[in-house]
């Protein structure tokens, strides 16, 4: 064979190689199965179970007790596999919020700790108001004094609840923490009273004397002792 007729067979091999490998590239693009409908389909079918287990008032219970640190694993790689996608966020009581909400109730001491630290994340999202509820709801229960979960809480309440009164609650609940800014005391005030009482020395100062713990009104005075000034 001629090193021209050989140097035409490799052009032909590669120009074959190069169409099979567009061919895959586009079997795959077209997506025959739809695998994203039938995702969506799915998240919707787990969504509506876990709005039926919430309104019959029933608990998810695992099968295997046993196994349940295994179960809450699988739970969390499964969250994990879904968290970037869109539908996985649909609507009241989304797929993302019944896989916390399990993960949460099942989980141990160590894992709610880190569940409580990436409440940021799933709070700032809020497009499912509803199932964010319930998730703080289940985070209080299991930890009702961590930093993350009363901050966060707080937030959740302004921004997505638009309940000013719950975040001037959980704001002051998280500004005795150690760990709060030196803010909080103050913007909790500001959210519960409201910017017409600051501007009024003296209702101020009565709210100040008899609605106000006395830990609150001491960190208030650190931070605000204009508000004291007689």
């Amino acid at each position: 064979m001629t090193s021209t007729r050989r140097f035409s067979f490799g052009v032909l091999a590669l120009v074959g190689l190069w169409l099979v490998l567009v061919g895959i590239a586009n079997y795959q693009n077209e997506d025959p199965r739809n695998v994203t409908h039938v995702r969506e389909l799915e998240h919707r079918r787990e969504s509506d179970s876990f709005k039926e287990r919430l309104r019959r008032g029933v608990r998810e219970d695992f099968p295997w007790p046993g196994l349940r640190a295994a179960q809450v694993s699988w739970t969390w790689l499964e969250l994990l596999s879904g968290i970037h996608q869109e539908e996985s966020y649909t609507g009241d009581f989304s797929w993302v919020f019944s896989k916390l909400f399990t993960v949460t109730h099942y989980a141990n001491d160590k894992e709610i700790y880190f569940l409580s630290s990436l409440a940021p994340f799933y709070f700032v999202i809020g497009k499912d108001q509803a199932g964010a509820t319930l998730f703080l709801s289940e985070l209080l229960k299991r930890d009702p004094s961590s930093f993350h979960v009363l901050f966060w809480g707080g937030f959740h309440a302004l921004d997505n609840l638009f309940m000013k009164n719950m975040a001037a609650y959980f704001y002051e609940k998280a500004a005795l923490s150690p760990k709060a800014p030196t803010y909080l005391p103050a913007l909790s005030f500001r959210l519960r009273f409201g910017e017409d009482v600051l501007g009024d020395p003296r209702l101020r100062k009565q709210i100040l004397e008899s609605q106000v713990s006395p830990q609150m009104r001491k960190q208030l005075e650190n931070v605000r002792p204009n508000w004291f000034e007689k």
